[in-house]
């Protein structure tokens, strides 16, 4: 997999494109072209592609897509059991803001990428944003180092070409620069620029529709069931109608029925399928690699649940009190 935060489908769509925009480009200079031509057309390419790819890296933060708010079970679960790179997300993932500012930094990035005259600080934006990326990748061992590396080394060859003007600059503090290398562009501005602004906004549309229907799609199971949270039994009831677990984890937030299960001490028996009516107020689950059942209602008043029906051929009738954590499941 190329694009982490699209998928393969991502790469089949735009690796053609590039293609051809490359082949047209190298069949339009081929009577004229020459070795600084082929670099600057080679840049030209690599900006666009790097262009596609962070529009779908940012829209998918945009969207949440990346960096999910933190999950109620996930707030039930111990730090050591956690792996890496499931910490380093909870971490992303508990401040938006944090999510926006990285998404902004990279939509900004791509969008000076798309003219000449900006090109070379679009480049030292991503430079910045994906050093950071790749070193992360690599200091907890998230399973998509290579891509990152590859886009580290695209900002770095666009960035090759100005490296002594920058280094005299900023470093050297020179006021008298080398002339910027001359090359014949494949398109005069006013072509050029037209075509540059209609294919970045075509990236920004496509990528935009995508994003929006997975959202829509995750609203559709937002509201899994009304009383989304972690409940600990308070009162198991009489002898024979208790229950075999201490808690019940119910994730709210789209993330479907991985998030919900129970527990007994720190074992988790996530659910296979979860069904209720709040017409109703009816209630029933089935556990995944079991053959127990729960089928009954439920009563829910303020921070106090109720569960009463039949479990595994036992009567069930227990209060839950919903348990209140001091770290917020989404933060601005």
């Amino acid at each position: 997999m190329i694009l982490k935060a699209g998928s393969q489908a991502d790469l089949i769509i735009y690796a053609p494109i590039f293609g051809a925009a490359f082949t047209f480009l190298w069949w339009r200079m081929r009577d004229r072209i020459d070795e600084v031509q082929l670099w600057r057309n080679v840049r030209l390419a690599i900006r666009f592609f790097l262009i596609a790819v962070f529009f779908l890296y940012s829209f998918a933060k945009f969207y949440r897509s990346q960096f999910m708010p933190i999950p109620e079970f996930q707030l039930d679960t111990r730090l050591g059991d956690l792996t890496s790179m499931r910490l380093l997300w909870l971490y992303f993932g508990h401040s938006f803001a944090y999510v926006l500012f990285v998404g902004v930094s990279q939509t900004a990035g791509a969008l000076l990428l798309t003219f000449r005259r900006t090109a070379t600080l679009g480049a030292m934006v991503l430079f910045v944003v994906v050093s950071n990326i790749v070193f992360v990748n690599y200091a907890y061992d998230i399973p998509v180092k290579m891509p990152a590396s590859v886009f580290l080394a695209m900002t770095i060859f666009l960035l090759l070409e100005e490296f002594p003007r920058l280094w005299n600059t900023i470093i050297m503090k020179r006021t008298e620069l080398p002339p910027p290398v001359s090359y014949r562009p494949a398109f005069s501005p006013r072509i050029g620029i037209p075509i540059s602004i209609i294919v970045v906004l075509y990236f920004a549309w496509q990528t935009n529709i995508k994003f929006q229907r997975r959202a829509e799609s995750r609203a559709t199971t937002s509201e899994l069931l009304p009383f989304g949270g972690v409940w600990e039994v308070d009162e198991p009831g009489e002898a024979g109608s208790g229950t075999t677990w201490d808690r019940l984890v119910v994730q709210s937030s789209g993330y479907g029925t991985v998030g919900v299960g129970t527990k007994i001490g720190d074992e988790y028996s996530q659910l296979e399928t979860v069904s209720y009516s709040d017409s109703l107020r009816t209630f029933s689950m089935t556990w995944k690699d079991s053959t127990d059942t729960f089928s009954g209602r439920y009563s829910v008043d303020g921070d106090t649940l109720r569960l009463s029906g039949i479990q595994f051929g036992d009567t069930l009738n227990v209060k839950l009190i919903r348990r209140r954590f001091r770290l917020e499941p989404d933060r601005y």
